[in-house]
């Protein structure tokens, strides 16, 4: 009646099928055995889903966003700064000078001489239109100490200045 026959498709085991003797059966039977055998790898066929790609890309953008937030390194000495209310932050400073409560001076994170930055600062302001000085005094610093600095600095020809508190807003 039939016998079992192998097919193979490109050197690899297809499927068995029953096939008659005749000759029309012998060549119609093996293209329909391995079309339904195509057909069920092709059901099977694994996807990639790009949804919780997009979702963790997303959570690493905001990773990074916030992160870098917090990675601003403004170079200063500790210093306890007075309290405002109104306190406005400036990313973009030129001078950063810190006055302790025992006098010493820090240009943002080393110390320096008041000579020297008397030296330094009107250079750089030839140098840079927008120059400016901001002073970060020590709260329990003497008002006389904090005034005859900024004079200094006038006299040597410094015209902006800024002085430095915390903000008070909760």
């Amino acid at each position: 009646m039939g016998k079992e026959t192998d097919y193979a498709g490109n050197g690899r085991f297809v499927g068995r099928c029953m096939l008659p003797g005749d000759v029309f059966s012998r060549l119609l039977l093996p293209m329909i055995c391995i079309t339904i055998i195509r057909d069920r790898r092709a059901a099977c066929k694994p996807e990639i889903n790009i949804i919780p790609m997009i979702d963790i890309m997303f959570f690493l953008l905001v990773f990074f966003m916030m992160s870098t937030l917090y990675m601003v390194n403004i170079k200063t000495v500790d210093v306890n700064l007075p309290q405002a209310q109104h306190a406005e932050t400036q990313i973009k400073v030129t001078y950063l000078v810190t006055m302790k409560a025992d006098g010493s001076l820090w240009l943002e994170d080393q110390p320096i001489a008041e000579g020297e930055l008397l030296r330094r600062a009107p250079a750089e302001q030839r140098r840079n239109p927008r120059f400016a000085v901001v002073v970060r005094a020590d709260q329990g610093m003497d008002y006389g100490m904090v005034i005859g600095f900024l004079d200094k600095m006038k006299g040597a020809g410094v015209t902006r200045f800024a002085l430095a508190a915390e903000s008070g807003r909760s």
